[in-house]
């Protein structure tokens, strides 16, 4: 590690935010905002609640996850990404508070989607991750899926709907021709498997077109594989430091990788942080990686995930710019496999971005 005489200056983490995502948030966030801490950085923790208001908070790092955020809460202080008279920082109690990076530990709609990342880009604030275009084009399932057609890397048939076009026998019909059941049914623009079902059938469908259209505006719909292995592959490029880990898979016992499984229900999901696959298979999926990265002009750090069928035939599936934090992470376990445990992954990030 560096010399904590180099950490000197101020590093904002965002944390929590107005999506559906806001919980997985904050438990990564006091995971990261407390290693940090332990590397001698000065964090300024930015909690975002449910409504999209920013604040300052001051209290126990060990209690982000059970913030209240009522009023009267003297741990919480309003605050909100400025740039004024060429001075740029979070403006607080009637000052700006000037940060050397700011880290928008967030995920999916109104975290990964590029929006938080154009209010930091207005404010001048250099952050880590990628930035407006790229979050924005990588947060939709099916723009993400037709970079990598374009680029010659294979996806799943898939089709997309919109609110009011959706729940119809014509999308019932379209589906049965196109894609074909199993049809794995989830909305375009959030992560964590929010929404996402599995139909069997055309009743099926209109159930999981349901679910989904209740949290999002736009759905895919795609051929679902008969227990596939899922594989996820860890990128970072920070400072001249390029690392492309070798692929990790997610084994789950019954049903998919749905979001009660990822935080709630561990004991039906088994982590293998170096997934046991052929080479060649391996090789693929971090060339594939790399194109995917550059081609969506991925910043930073992010996490490529794939499935890979019983015939073995390799997809893409999606795109994580900001992968999670959580001491149960993937992300973080793929880096340490690599040589570069949380702490050191933490410095780099920091000091190199």
């Amino acid at each position: 590690m560096k010399d904590k005489t180099a950490h000197s200056g101020r590093y904002a983490v965002l944390f929590g935010g107005a999506g559906y995502e806001h919980s997985v948030s904050r438990l990564g966030a006091e995971n990261f905002i407390s290693a940090a801490m332990r590397c001698g950085f000065d964090i300024l923790p930015i909690f975002i609640d449910k409504n999209g208001d920013f604040y300052v908070y001051s209290g126990d790092i060990s209690d982000i996850a059970d913030i209240k955020n009522e009023l009267d809460n003297n741990e919480l202080t309003p605050t909100f990404p400025i740039r004024l008279s060429g001075e740029c920082g979070f403006f607080t109690r009637g000052k700006i508070m000037h940060v050397e990076l700011a880290v928008p530990l967030l995920h999916g709609d109104f975290g990964e989607d590029g929006r938080v990342q154009g209010l930091l880009a207005s404010a001048g604030i250099k952050f880590v991750g990628a930035d407006t275009l790229s979050g924005a084009l990588t947060s939709d399932k099916a723009y993400t899926k037709a970079v990598a057609d374009s680029i010659g890397v294979p996806t799943l048939p898939y089709m997309t709907f919109t609110r009011g076009k959706g729940c119809t026998l014509d999308a019932v019909s379209s589906v049965a021709r196109r894609i074909g059941y199993p049809a794995f049914v989830k909305p375009c623009g959030l992560g964590s498997s929010v929404g996402a079902s599995c139909a069997m059938d055309g009743e099926g469908l209109l159930r999981s077109l349901e679910l989904a259209f209740a949290v999002s505006d736009r759905v895919i719909v795609e051929r679902a594989l008969i227990r596939p292995r899922e594989l996820e592959c860890a990128y970072f490029d920070v400072g001249g430091t390029h690392i492309v880990a070798h692929p990790a898979e997610i084994s789950v016992r019954e049903g998919f990788y749905d979001y009660d499984t990822k935080y709630f229900n561990a004991d039906n999901v088994t982590l293998h942080t170096v997934a046991d696959i052929p080479q060649d298979i391996a090789i693929k999926i971090r060339e594939y990686t790399d194109s995917l990265a550059s081609a969506l002009s991925v910043r930073h750090i992010a996490r490529f995930d794939f499935f890979l069928s019983a015939g073995g035939e390799l997809y893409f599936n999606e795109v994580n710019t900001f992968p999670g934090m959580t001491k149960s992470s993937l992300y973080s376990a793929m880096l340490d496999a690599c040589g570069i445990p949380f702490e050191s992954f933490i410095e780099k990030l920091l000091l190199d971005t």
